[in-house]
């Protein structure tokens, strides 16, 4: 391979290459022979400084099964299952890890699930309300309740992001005003 550049995105190191040949021996050990480069390393502590090595010959071996079994998220978080998600929540919270991404994915698939009921709820007293007449009110007033919708579930996404509200509580917030604007609606069907 010509004009290699292999870079680790956790430690921000980079080396360079013009010339690389590769092989993978006998023990799943891939091997790397690299020609007329630079190794170049990034100092955490001080930003600017930068430290280059050039070299003619740099030999680098990679365990492919080692590198294979550290690699733990070798799925997204949107192909993991909800009990994937929830074991993944439990194991980061007891190292004090961010999981606000894999709470906010846990819970939208359950607000994503009931929503249709809340929907239901709101739409039935709408369109039994509303003037037969006049069908285009009827239909405004749900493209109204849906932009309401979904303006309260990035509001209540961004809550949760700044842990203003539990993300548990926050997502849940537009389909409990959808569910009481929908009783409302309902209560005042039944007293006509």
């Amino acid at each position: 391979m010509y004009r290699v550049n292999i870079y680790n995105k956790t430690s921000a190191n980079r080396i360079t290459a013009s010339l690389v040949n590769m092989y993978i021996d006998k023990n799943k050990v891939l091997k790397l022979i690299l020609h007329n480069g630079c190794l170049q390393n990034i100092d955490h502590s001080n930003k600017n400084s930068i430290t280059l090595i050039y070299f003619k010959y740099y030999y680098l071996t990679i365990d492919l099964y080692k590198l294979i079994n550290n690699c733990t998220n070798t799925i997204s978080i949107y192909e993991m299952s909800s009990y994937d998600i929830y074991k993944k929540m439990q194991y980061y919270r007891k190292y004090n890890i961010n999981i606000i991404e894999y709470e906010q994915q846990f819970w939208f698939r359950w607000v994503f699930a009931v929503a249709p009921l809340a929907f239901t709820i709101c739409a039935l007293p709408l369109g039994l309300i509303s003037n037969n007449n006049n069908k285009n009110i009827g239909f405004i007033t749900s493209l109204c309740i849906i932009m309401f919708y979904y303006l309260m579930l990035i509001i209540s996404i961004n809550l949760s992001e700044k842990h203003y509200i539990p993300t548990n509580i926050a997502l849940w917030i537009p389909n409990i005003i959808v569910t009481i604007v929908g009783i409302f609606f309902l209560v005042k069907l039944v007293k006509t």
